[in-house]
């Protein structure tokens, strides 16, 4: 059974336009899943989807079931309960994710009081260590700055030790090595691959960096216009897309022209016009996940189908 798994994900704005159109998704225990996808794509939206964080302005339908409980029809109270302990979640933008008016020491401290019941002192004493461990020194000194004081990447690193200090056993990565350099990334990559290794932690990371899902993926997923096109393993999906979007997006070849129609998924396939495998079916109905390869692809006529 798998940790996460998100069930037909439907997001619309204000103007009814969809911005997830039926996404399904999963994640293995034990695995990390790379979600991958140009902007725009859905892939931000997807995790905030997944973890109950929308905003209300974006209604939302689907399921989502997390240890084979479905969390989406929780009460939010009782969602949130999930959120740190079981899951930790790194936003795409550290600065809005801190509290500017709380010293960044005390609401790393706070989530250790909240979920496992540490006293004042201990929940400081456990916050320091993992800023240190973020290699944030003196991180006593640190500690007691606010999050405005500290650049992007530190503040990044802190809401790093926060998850990380919990020990959560699903990680919800939206860019999290995006405002650090590149020694930060390595060491990022390194503390993920320990959490799977040594406590069989599941991720699921959304990045623009194929690099960094080449090195650390199990599977990867390739999302667009809303949708999941193509998911597998990572070497495969990477290398050898299927989905004609997909090579394009990778550099794999299959062009596709310069630019894409803005058409929805009710209309047939959104990038019918050029598509090189296009069909009568790609213009009238929208495709259906098909298995080809061992891979699971949003496409009526996949290269090597």
């Amino acid at each position: 059974m798998p940790i996460l798994q998100g069930v037909d994900l439907q997001v619309r704005n204000m103007e009814d336009t969809p911005l997830l159109a039926g996404v399904n998704l999963r994640v293995e225990e034990g695995e990390i899943l790379f979600l991958l996808g140009p902007s725009g794509a859905g892939k931000s939206l997807t995790l905030l989807a997944l973890a109950g964080l929308l905003p209300p302005s974006l209604p939302f339908r689907g399921k989502v079931f997390f240890k084979g409980r479905n969390v989406a029809a929780l009460p939010p109270k009782v969602r949130r309960k999930f959120l740190g302990k079981e899951i930790g979640l790194v936003l795409q933008e550290p600065g809005l994710a801190l509290d500017p008016v709380v010293p960044v020491g005390k609401q790393v401290g706070e989530a250790l009081r909240v979920h496992y019941g540490l006293s004042r002192r201990e929940a400081l004493v456990s916050a320091e260590a993992a800023l240190a461990q973020e290699g944030l020194r003196p991180a006593a000194e640190l500690a007691r700055r606010y999050a405005h004081t500290l650049s992007g990447g530190m503040r990044q690193r802190v809401l790093l030790a926060q998850v990380f200090s919990l020990a959560p056993d699903l990680l919800l990565l939206d860019e999290a090595a995006g405002a650090l350099d590149l020694l930060r990334r390595a060491d990022l990559a390194w503390r993920v691959l320990r959490e799977v290794k040594d406590r069989g932690a599941s991720v699921l990371w959304v990045s623009h960096d194929l690099r960094l899902a080449r090195a650390l993926a199990g599977r990867a997923a390739l999302m667009g216009q809303g949708k999941v096109l193509e998911a597998g393993p990572a070497g495969e999906v990477l290398d050898r897309p299927l989905h004609p979007f997909g090579r394009w997006f990778l550099g794999k070849g299959g062009p596709l022209g310069a630019a894409f129609p803005g058409r929805r998924w009710e209309e047939g396939c959104p990038w019918r016009e050029g598509c090189p495998r296009a069909g009568k079916e790609c213009r009238k109905v929208p495709p259906m996940t098909r298995t080809s390869r061992g891979r699971e692809v949003l496409c009526w006529n996949p290269w090597g189908a």
